[in-house]
């Protein structure tokens, strides 16, 4: 399997772990304004006024996003790589870990896009803007749990993984799973428009996003690690010797 796979192509998924929260951070963030989001009772005059005043920070600061979310899908190729070699054979936490890769792109490219349409056409009537900046919020922070494929997948991965050198320490497996569970109250902001558990509350929103945006530096260090431990191997073959002659 090892000489079938161009380690700089693996190495480039790696870096989408890095590469995937910096893009949503200058869209989103910086160039957008949307931390602190805004509170779930503005009404709709409120919220197209809050449009109107940043246009162009929104709309190329979501067009950033999009791009972001693109590096989501080599990121979840390299992890479907080295599941797939832990699992001996391309199987179904390596399919689901590909599956849950294009959710997370999904998650991260559609409500931009919603925040796009929204910011458009600023003539429309106010309450239009309010019903797709609602659709955007509500899946951007309550949406996550197409994102559970990815981490549960690592997770699994990690506890069987019984290698001398193991691409997903155990540690990594409880890292997910704590995952998991801080972010399940995001999907709480459906019940509430002001509170902790309000889209921009500090459980729904700060503490899953906290925990979110960390998770990437750390699967990025696994992943360049477990290239890098690739690379390494291969060199020491015969066939690795000759080429570097």
């Amino acid at each position: 399997m090892d000489h079938q796979v161009n380690t700089k192509v693996l190495m480039f998924g790696a870096w989408g772990a890095l590469g995937y929260p910096v893009l949503l951070c200058i869209g989103w963030w910086w160039m957008a304004g949307f931390v602190p989001p805004p509170e779930p009772t503005l009404g709709a005059a409120q919220m197209a006024a809050r449009f109107e005043q940043n246009l162009f920070g929104i709309r190329a600061g979501m067009v950033i996003c999009m791009f972001g979310a693109l590096m989501a899908m080599p990121l979840g190729a390299t992890a479907a790589y080295f599941i797939s070699r832990i699992e001996g054979f391309f199987g179904p936490l390596s399919m689901l870990q590909i599956m849950g890769a294009v959710g997370m792109a999904v998650l991260t490219f559609y409500p931009p896009m919603w925040w796009l349409i929204a910011s458009y056409r600023p003539e429309r009537t106010a309450e239009l803007t309010l019903m797709l900046s609602d659709a955007a919020w509500l899946q951007w922070v309550g949406g996550l749990t197409i994102y559970y494929p990815t981490i549960v997948t690592l997770a699994i991965a990690a506890f069987i993984d019984k290698s001398p050198e193991p691409a997903f320490p155990r540690w990594f497996a409880f890292v997910n799973l704590w995952l998991f569970v801080l972010l399940l109250p995001g999907q709480l902001i459906f019940f509430f428009k002001s509170g902790p558990f309000a889209w921009n509350g500090l459980i729904a929103f700060y503490l899953a996003f906290t925990v979110f945006a960390l998770w990437f530096p750390v699967a990025f260090y696994l992943l360049r690690r477990a290239v890098l431990r690739l690379e390494a191997r291969r060199a020491q073959t015969p066939q690795g010797l000759l080429a570097a002659r």
